[in-house]
């Protein structure tokens, strides 16, 4: 596949000026200890930042934008220890309009702490951006919060601050390194034990036991004392995993815990995780996955990026986890992308360090299905395999993961295969492949519960050549995610699961499925004649709902529309009441998309058996004596539907394909099989529609007659 490089000109994001800022929060928690008679606590400044969303690909699809910022935590009967003020500041019931770019500092104050009684108490500062979605709905679009913690002790018992310990350790220097802020320890007597590797200097008035018994070191005292706590070389692993590391400083045998943060950086001060990056897509197949990188540096610092890849974070402040997003493979074309991004210090852009990136977009195997959407089984859709060799062959191993009906238990098959190309490409339909593993409902009673979830399939391809036999080029395509059937009219990823989308008939005492497919969080409503009477919400996945004629009081003439709401527009399945027929039998078929459609005969019928006997000729006492050996016996049910709409006659050929179904009786569930063979679809000189249909009865026994 072609190279392509792309030189540092082509950046977006770069240098002190990202496209959208993060969250900032700096300190990003605050956690004192309080003694009772003690000092009053000194208000704390929180640098605060919300995040940019209007413009950003987060903030499609979203309007009339609003912020509120406020305090929440535990509950007493004085007035709250914890106050927040500041410029964003608005209380819990109160929003302001937002806009890009808000940052202000955020004080912090503490009052009345010698009310409180022993104990912990947490307040959570709530940062939130609201938004109006595409539906209507005014939904918190995204929030970050910082938690405060007062610790609050009795005079006289041990108090420790600040909490965690923060240490930085410089890859490469092995002196001893201390904690970059002096500690405290105060109380009538205490006991500190270090880790391993953590070491206590000598203060006068205090008792040191170096190393104890695990390693560490050991502090003894009483009252309060200022000190600092060092670490050595020897803590920080050879293969890092995370960053940073965490220890922890024991006081009086576990009754405290205090945090230790060991971050490890480089020399000129940052540390990242990973140097480079690899990402791989498949054109109009999937995206790549976002990868993530640790990374560390005191102070402010941001990055050069190129038009293909975004970081999130885009300015950081001492330590995060950066997550990398690749451009969608849909706004790319095939090759190999490479490109140094650079972390700069803020904001005099020195250059800290170097993540090499390569982006790899494969474009020689084309799927027809949509990326993180629904394929559908019966589509005549297939897979195009095209390779740059004369002698090309693929080896796919095909996996697929079907669930079953309402109890979801999952089954896995695999299935290997073997694709040679001519003229160096070739095409391969999985979904016939996939419909014949799907389960099927194992009845036509049960009515509760989501009926099936979509079959997972897994591509694991193998590109290989005749006259080379080293070379192999190995993709992987995940999570294709089919539904039974053809693909109907689609809007955000929901629709009718039916191959008759049009009006339908029912009588006042009949019943009627609409079957459907919801991706993401949508809303259904149910009108009749024009007026709502009705309206749930629906979750993602393959839906039935069930209407009963009789409890939502149907009459002749009434018209129903079940509607879905989507944010790119409306589906409506409308059902039109007829006035009852001659008779009243209900029909249930399996579908195109194995689920359950009804539909009410209300025609004339009639059950015929056919018995077939097998017979011999015995000559007893010089006569032809004809003997009985057995019988079999078919019975076969023709029924006429009733007067039914026009638009119905796709229903119609829908139960004559099908493979199976059931005719509900009063009294009993009688198994049929479909057997007619042909049906008029047009015929101008009927004004009014009906349709006979044969079946054929699966008996229980042969003996079993019926009459219904």
């Amino acid at each position: 596949m072609p190279g392509i490089i792309l030189n540092n000109g082509g950046y977006a994001g770069g240098g002190t000026t990202p496209l959208f800022n993060d969250w900032l929060l700096n300190p990003s928690s605050i956690s004192l200890v309080y003694t009772q008679g003690g000092a009053p606590l000194a208000p704390v400044t929180v640098v605060t930042r919300f995040k940019d969303v209007i413009g950003s690909i987060a903030g499609s699809g979203f309007s009339n934008f609003k912020y509120r910022c406020y305090l929440s935590g535990s509950l007493s009967s004085i007035s709250p220890p914890v106050v927040m003020s500041g410029p964003l500041y608005t209380g819990s019931l109160a929003f302001n309009t937002y806009q890009n770019g808000l940052q202000e500092d955020m004080v912090y104050s503490f009052q009345n702490l010698e009310q409180l009684p022993v104990g912990t108490y947490t307040y959570t500062a709530k940062h939130q951006i609201w938004a109006t979605s595409l539906s209507g709905q005014n939904v918190l679009h995204s929030e970050k919060t910082l938690t405060v913690t007062i610790t609050v002790v009795a005079a006289g018992t041990v108090g420790f601050s600040p909490s965690p310990i923060n240490i930085t350790w410089t890859i490469g220097q092995p002196q001893l390194l201390a904690s970059s802020q002096p500690l405290q320890i105060t109380g009538d007597a205490w006991t500190m034990q270090a880790p391993a590797g953590f070491l206590f200097p000598d203060i006068p008035g205090t008792t040191l036991l170096q190393p104890n018994e695990w390693g560490g070191t050991t502090m003894s005292g009483s009252g309060t004392v200022n000190f600092a706590l060092f670490c050595a070389g020897g803590i920080i692993p050879e293969e890092i995993t995370q960053n940073p590391l965490t220890f922890t400083l024991s006081i009086n045998n576990g009754e405290t815990e205090v945090p230790i943060l060991v971050t490890i950086v480089t020399e000129n001060g940052l540390y990242l995780e990973h140097d480079s990056l690899h990402f791989i897509a498949y054109k109009n197949i999937s995206d790549a996955f976002p990868q993530t990188v640790m990374a560390y540096y005191q102070g402010n610092y941001d990055f050069v990026m190129p038009p293909w890849l975004q970081v999130s974070p885009q300015t950081v402040t001492n330590g995060a986890t950066l997550t990398f997003t690749p451009l969608s493979q849909a706004n790319m074309e095939p090759g190999t992308y490479v490109f140094n991004v650079e972390v700069r210090k803020v904001p005099n852009n020195t250059l800290l360090g170097i993540i090499e990136v390569t982006y790899d977009v494969v474009g020689n195997i084309v799927l027809p299905y949509p990326t993180r959407g629904h394929a559908f089984t019966l589509d005549r859709k297939f897979i195009e395999f095209t390779s740059s060799l004369n002698d090309a062959y693929y080896e796919l191993m095909l996996y697929i993961t079907a669930k079953d009906f309402y109890t979801h238990t999952p089954k896995n098959y695999h299935y290997p295969f073997k694709i040679p190309l001519f003229d160096q490409k070739q095409k391969f339909n999985i979904g016939l492949i996939v419909d014949r593993v799907m389960a099927r409902m194992p009845d036509f009673i049960q009515e509760a519960g989501e009926p099936y979830r979509v079959a997972s399939v897994t591509l694991d391809l193998h590109e290989k050549s005749f006259s080379d036999t080293e070379y192999d080029e190995h993709y992987i395509i995940n999570d294709i995610r089919f539904v039974a059937g053809l693909q109907p009219e689609f809007k955000s990823g929901t629709g009718f699961l039916e191959i008759h989308t049009g009006a339908s008939r029912v009588m006042p005492s009949g019943y009627y499925f609409i079957n459907y497919v919801v991706k993401g969080f949508q809303q259904a409503q149910l009108y009749k004649n024009g007026e709502q009477i009705d309206y749930f919400a629906i979750n993602e996945g393959i839906r039935t709902t069930k209407l009963d004629m009789a409890s939502l009081g149907a009459a002749p003439g009434d018209v129903f529309e079940f509607r879905l709401i989507t944010p790119e527009g409306n589906l409506s399945k409308f059902l039109k009441v007829f006035p009852e027929g001659y008779n009243s039998n209900m029909v249930i078929w399996e579908n195109e998309y194995k689920l359950k459609t009804a539909m009410e005969f209300g025609g004339k019928y009639t059950v015929k058996s056919d018995i077939d006997s097998r017979t011999q000729l015995l000559y007893t006492d010089l006569v032809d004596v004809l003997t009985k050996i057995d019988s079999t016996k078919v019975s076969t049910l023709t029924i006429n539907t009733g007067w039914i709409l026009k638009s119905e006659k796709p229903a119609v050929e829908s139960l004559m394909r099908a493979k199976r179904a059931v005719l509900i009786t009063v009294s009993q569930v009688i198994h049929i099989v479909p057997v007619s063979k042909s049906i008029v679809n047009v015929d101008d000189s009927e004004a009014l529609v009906s349709y006979d249909v044969e079946f054929q009865i699966n008996r229980q026994y042969d003996e079993e007659i019926y009459s219904f």
